[in-house]
């Protein structure tokens, strides 16, 4: 028998309505325990759609909470790196949309705090096997868009 993992969602918009809320929903060992937003109607929206009770502004309230296992990470970009730091601290295990950090630094230090914490960490990267990815990728790879810049 599997152990049931209790996770907390920061940010409920689009990426955790449209792929990791129903992703959990279908996924027998996992419960969402709780979502944090500081879009307070967004937050009370989701969380009536789903039945999910525990529902928090502050990502930091939410990390610590010491019945929750993982943290999933749904966030603005420039927001991973202070919550990914946060749930790692409190020795939380973490999934995070891509970028994890936005400097090789941050990264870096996420990675040893979580060597340390002795945590499991997973970034979500779904998209670079979509169709139009590889097409991207094929282009770019054969030069047949010139050089890149950015």
């Amino acid at each position: 028998m599997q152990q049931t993992i209790r996770v907390g969602i920061v940010g409920c918009g689009g990426i955790a309505q449209g792929q990791h809320i129903p992703g959990y929903l279908r996924t027998a060992n996992v419960e969402i325990a709780a979502l944090c937003d500081v879009n307070e109607a967004l937050l009370h929206t989701v969380g009536e759609q789903h039945s999910i009770t525990r529902l928090l502004t502050d990502y930091r309230a939410l990390v610590t909470l010491p019945d929750l296992d993982a943290v999933d990470i749904c966030t603005a970009p420039d927001s991973h790196y202070p919550i990914a730091l946060a749930a790692l601290k409190a020795g939380k295990h973490l999934f995070c949309e891509k970028p994890l950090a936005l400097t090789y630094s941050q990264a870096k230090e996420l990675y040893e705090v979580a060597q340390t914490a002795g945590v499991v960490t997973g970034i979500g990267f779904v998209h670079r096997v979509t169709p139009a990815a590889r097409l991207a990728h094929q282009l770019v790879s054969s030069g047949a868009l010139g050089e890149i810049y950015n």
